[in-house]
C-alpha cells in the first residue's frame, strides 16, 4: 500500500480516500500486484498548497484533513490506520457516528500502542508467528 501511495505521490497525485476497499489485487495469483482504485476524491499536489476540503472515509481520515490542512501525508496516515487494523484486529478510533469518530481522531492524533502481545511484538519485529504471516518484499 505504501508503494502504491509513493507512486501516486511521485506522479503528483494524492489519493485522499485510502481504505481497504480501495485496494484490489490484479489477479488471483499469489504474486499478484496490488492496485489502488477509486480516484474520485484524488487531486494534484501543488507545491506549498494544502487541501482545505474534508474528504475521505471516517475511520481512515487524517487529523490534518479534519483541520483543513492536508497533503500527501494524509494518505500515509490512512495506510497507518489500515495497518493498525490488520495487526490488532480492531479500529484505533471508534464511535457510533461519523462526528464521534472525527472527535476520537482529534483526541488521539497518534495511534495507540496495540494491546495485543502478538501485534506489539510484530511491530517491533520480534514475533516468529508474525514473521511467518508477514512477508517483507
Amino acid at each position: 500500500m505504501l508503494k502504491v501511495a509513493a507512486q501516486c505521490h511521485l506522479h503528483g497525485l494524492v489519493h485522499r480516500d485510502m481504505k481497504p476497499e480501495n485496494f484490489l489485487f490484479k489477479s488471483t495469483k499469489e504474486d499478484s500486484p496490488l492496485k489502488a482504485v477509486d480516484f474520485g476524491l484524488s487531486d494534484f499536489i501543488r507545491q506549498g498548497k494544502k487541501f482545505t476540503n474534508i474528504v475521505g472515509s471516517g475511520y481512515y481520515v487524517a487529523p490534518k484533513v479534519l483541520k483543513r490542512k492536508s497533503g500527501p501525508a494524509s494518505d500515509v496516515w490512512s495506510i497507518g490506520v489500515i495497518t493498525y487494523i490488520l495487526l490488532c484486529g480492531r479500529r484505533p478510533f471508534w464511535d457510533k457516528t461519523e462526528d464521534g469518530i472525527f472527535k476520537e481522531v482529534f483526541l488521539h492524533e497518534t495511534l495507540r500502542q496495540p494491546k495485543s502481545k502478538t501485534a506489539s511484538c510484530c511491530l517491533k519485529g520480534k514475533s516468529r508467528k508474525c514473521k511467518k504471516k508477514v512477508s517483507y518484499s
